[in-house]
């Protein structure tokens, strides 16, 4: 029998089927790093969608077979570790693929159009107050026509580009930041910053990739840009985006993550947002991009894993890791980063 653990259950708001293997299931809304041990102690699957697993922690749960993560990415994970010892890592890197575009295609059209700064002038008057029909308090620019800037070339980064070419925009996707030569179909990173009107993030976070965005990067951009960061908080770095927003090197930014994951027990000055001096020129949008994709692709697979656990020619040896990416994964797209040794 297998024991699963998931250690923050509260953070996905889908119903997960019954898994179709002999097992013990214990869930924990939430876990703080100092309880990971204690919890895991005897698991042989971790379900973990935030919460670390450091190679310490790693090291000290000897019957660890399998890490499953409800979402795309796993920087929260020692993966070399993980490869060391060849516990399997499963994941759902195509789960939000409408979801999430949809949502930061609606933060670009917020920024360019000004929705928070209007929202806020009406509320206050500004509207009922004004001698004419109409009160133009900020300046209105059209997507069509204008150039959006996509860094990530994945499922996520292509429907932003399908959605943003129906607007009639210019898309161009950006080549790696210091890469030696361009790729067919993308366009240098230091002309997409000077190129683009909009600049919307769909890679992962890796080392490569961290603070891909600091005071240098919005220095080149257009002082009317704007950022819209719908991947992960820490591909931006905050403090230079709070200093180019104060410093008005580009207009406005949206954001649905933060590198720390969480706004929990921020000060208010390292969470970008309207305490600044432009009070719109941020928005903060409490991670919400991929939620109702994971709430409606979970109930959907349910009878596919279901009949993936009955298919009597699975090899048991193998099965209880299947089924439990059936029951996991959201999408066809799935991948496993590498298999158990």
């Amino acid at each position: 029998m297998k024991t699963i653990v998931f250690l923050d259950r509260a953070t996905l708001s889908a119903d997960l089927p019954d898994f179709p293997f002999p097992h013990r299931w214990i869930e924990y809304p939430s876990t703080t790093p100092e309880h990971v041990v204690e919890r895991c102690r005897d698991a042989h699957i971790v379900v973990t969608n935030k919460v670390p697993l450091s190679g310490g922690v790693l090291d000290q749960l000897p019957h660890l077979e399998l890490i499953g993560v409800p979402a795309a990415g796993v920087n929260h994970l020692d993966t070399e570790t993980c490869r060391k010892r060849g516990i399997g890592i499963v994941a759902c890197p195509g789960y939000s693929t409408i979801s999430v575009p949809e949502h930061a295609f609606a933060l670009m059209l917020a920024l360019r159009r000004n929705l928070m700064p209007y929202w806020h002038d009406v509320y206050a008057g500004g509207w009922s107050g004004s001698p004419t029909f109409y009160a133009e308090l900020h300046p209105i620019q059209d997507l069509h026509g204008s150039t959006l800037g996509i860094v990530g070339a994945g499922h996520g980064g292509k429907r932003l580009a399908e959605l943003a070419g129906a607007f009639g925009m210019r898309v161009l996707f950006a080549e790696r930041k210091r890469a030696r030569c361009v790729r067919d179909g993308y366009v240098a990173f230091d002309e997409v910053l000077r190129e683009a009107d909009t600049i919307s993030l769909h890679c992962p976070l890796t080392d490569e990739t961290r603070h891909l965005f600091g005071l240098a990067e919005f220095e080149r951009m257009k002082r009317s840009a704007s950022l819209v960061n719908a991947a992960r908080g820490g591909i931006v770095d905050e403090g230079a985006l709070i200093e180019a927003l104060d410093r008005k090197l580009i207009a406005n930014a949206a954001l649905d993550v933060l590198e720390a994951g969480t706004a929990r027990g921020r000060s208010s000055a390292a969470v970008p947002r309207a305490h600044r001096s432009d009070r719109d020129a941020a928005c903060c949008m409490a991670d919400t991009g991929g939620h109702d994709a994971a709430r409606h692709a979970t109930r959907t697979r349910h009878r596919r894993a279901l009949r993936a656990a009955s298919a009597a020619r699975v090899n048991r040896a193998l099965s209880t890791r299947c089924e439990l990416l059936e029951c996991l994964a959201v999408r066809r797209s799935r991948r496993r980063l590498w298999p158990r040794r």
